[in-house]
């Protein structure tokens, strides 16, 4: 199964993922033509761990809302495919 869509979380204090990475990972994605999401938060690398020093839960909470959003609609095209 190919995969056409991405989500694409990232925090703008993120050290590890720089925008200029993302920029070019988008870029890609559009070449490509891919779908996909791309969503800041005001937030560090790894902001949705809670297990972390730089987790933030309002981001987090709003992160986890929009992925299981995403998977859902997938999940329904998915089924909606193969009738």
């Amino acid at each position: 199964m190919e995969v056409t869509k991405w989500l694409k979380p990232s925090g703008t204090r993120d050290k590890w993922i720089a925008a200029e990475m993302v920029a070019t990972f988008e870029m890609a994605m559009k070449a490509a033509g891919k779908t996909y999401r791309s969503y800041w938060y005001e937030a560090d690398h790894a902001f949705a761990n809670p297990t972390q020093a730089r987790y933030d839960a309002e981001d987090a909470k709003l992160a986890w809302r929009r992925n299981f959003f995403f998977l859902n609609e997938q999940l329904k095209d998915q089924k909606a495919r193969r009738g």
